[in-house]
């Protein structure tokens, strides 16, 4: 095998490697996301209480 050969097969290796790293971590973030859910008991009771929410914060960002 000559230099060249040898360099490509490692590359390939390098980037199979790598896109099986990516493949691997997608699917871990996907079925992480999957699997969020949301209590009812954290929701708010009134759509009204978002806005209150969001002034609340948009004072802290002007201060």
């Amino acid at each position: 095998m000559s230099k060249n050969n040898i360099k490509l097969i490692v590359g390939l290796s390098i980037a199979a490697a790598a896109t099986t790293a990516l493949v691997i971590g997608v699917v871990r973030e996907l079925k992480a996301i999957r699997n969020l859910t949301i209590d009812i008991d954290e929701l708010p009771e009134e759509p009204g209480d978002i806005a209150d929410e969001e002034e609340v914060a948009e004072d802290a960002a002007a201060e």
